[in-house]
């Protein structure tokens, strides 16, 4: 199943029910499907059977949940909430799909986000002199913290890569909700200008690879040296090796790394601890009452 972060009535659930034999009569799995929706207030309810797919919905029928978190900004500190408690705090709305991956512990979710908006807000303050940093993003996914870290306007610019087709589409529509896709970014938001972000489709190592053999790029997205601060999500596999490359090679002065394989970080770490030293570290658990943790690392080159 998949849900909305917030624990609403009004929010989404989707279930999805895998049946091993053949399901014989799609118009009685529907009829008791309904009464299964109405019952625990569901989304949407679907069926696979060999292949085949099956549903009902609750008023309309779409493929994405809904969410919308709340960014509290001050001079000092990030709170980012899924309540806009006192009002006055920036929304961040999203569209994830029902099919790809993300994030599913909201608590956990939150705090990486934070923890995040804070890192990038004392880089800048500690500029001198001050000067607009870019960010590059690899693994961005549907854009969860692409598009809330855009929506603070502390970078001068955002570019996001990712491999999932449909993370890449989702990705782009979290932009374009949020006004800040490169295309938008003459739009006013309410309370300040947002950071522009471009989204590209691509594999990781591809375009690190890509990115060191470059001597003289067309486009300012493509030249290592237009960007401060790298950003990694990778799954629990960890860095492909053409990313740790371009990350020693290139001009990134900062890494936040977001790592959900504790085992891929250690070994991440051991091939850029020559050439950087942590500033800051974050360790959540994921799961209750498993083994699974969140680390998150701020690395500053040396």
């Amino acid at each position: 199943f998949v849900s909305s972060w917030r624990d609403e009535e009004s929010d989404d659930c989707f279930v999805t029910l895998h049946y091993r034999a053949h399901v014989d009569s799609q118009d009685s799995w529907k009829e008791n499907a309904k009464t299964i929706l109405r019952r625990l207030e569901l989304t949407k309810l679907s069926g696979r059977s060999k292949g085949r797919l099956f549903f009902v919905c609750n008023n309309q029928n779409r493929d994405y949940i809904q969410d919308t978190v709340y960014m509290h900004l001050s001079e000092s500190r990030c709170r980012p909430s899924l309540m806009n408690s006192g009002g006055g705090a920036v929304p961040v709305q999203y569209r994830k799909p029902e099919t790809a991956f993300f994030h599913p512990n909201a608590r956990a979710m939150l705090s990486a986000l934070q923890w995040m908006v804070e890192r990038v807000q004392l880089i800048v303050e500690k500029s001198q002199p001050a000067r607009g940093y870019s960010l590059l993003e690899m693994y961005c996914g549907c854009g969860a913290h692409t598009v809330a870290l855009a929506k603070t306007g502390l970078l001068k610019s955002i570019v996001a890569v990712e491999l999932d087709q449909r993370l890449v589409d989702s990705c782009i529509i979290n932009c374009h909700i949020n006004r800040c896709h490169v295309e938008d970014c003459g739009d006013q938001n309410v309370q300040r200008q947002a950071t522009p972000v471009r989204v590209f489709a691509g594999d990781a190592g591809e375009w690190a690879r890509k990115s060191l053999r470059a001597n003289k790029p067309k486009e300012e997205w493509c030249n290592l040296e237009a960007y401060h601060i790298l950003l990694v999500d990778p799954p629990r596999m960890g860095l492909e090796e053409q990313v740790c490359k371009m990350a020693v090679e290139g001009t990134f002065q900062h890494i936040l790394y977001v790592s959900c394989g504790r085992h891929a970080l250690k070994r991440d770490l051991s091939i850029l601890k020559p050439h950087f030293d942590v500033a800051d570290c974050l360790l959540m658990d994921l799961f209750p009452r498993t083994d699974a943790v969140e680390s998150l690392v701020h690395l500053t080159r040396r």
